[in-house]
């Protein structure tokens, strides 16, 4: 098998602030993302490994922007109000003592 001849392109680094940013990959003429206007911006890198990195504007130029499908709303009618059910007290339990609500206690002072 005959062997890839492949470029090696090294893109400059830089150190501000202690943190390791990238020239974009679109400043060098010998990219496959070069649009004939050599790019500038430089790109924060979390690590020291990456070889190349597009950044946020030439992606955007290349990309194309969402698409938003917008649906169409529905009327719809008003339901019947629901009834109240009514709980019937069984044999036994009276109805003059109040029902204790559900939820925290309540203080006493």
């Amino acid at each position: 098998m005959a062997k890839k001849s492949t470029t090696t392109v090294t893109y400059k680094t830089k150190t501000v602030n202690g943190k390791t940013h990238m020239v974009c990959q679109n400043s060098s003429d010998e990219s496959k993302y070069y649009s004939g206007v050599p790019c500038e911006n430089y790109v924060p890198v979390s690590n020291k490994d990456v070889v190349s990195v597009l950044c946020s504007h030439c992606t955007s130029i290349m990309c194309s922007t969402p698409q938003i499908k917008r649906r169409s709303v529905k009327t719809v009618a008003k339901a019947a109000p629901r009834k109240k059910t009514v709980i019937k007290p069984t044999v036994g339990i009276t109805t003059d003592t109040p029902k204790r609500k559900a939820g925290r206690p309540k203080k006493v002072a």
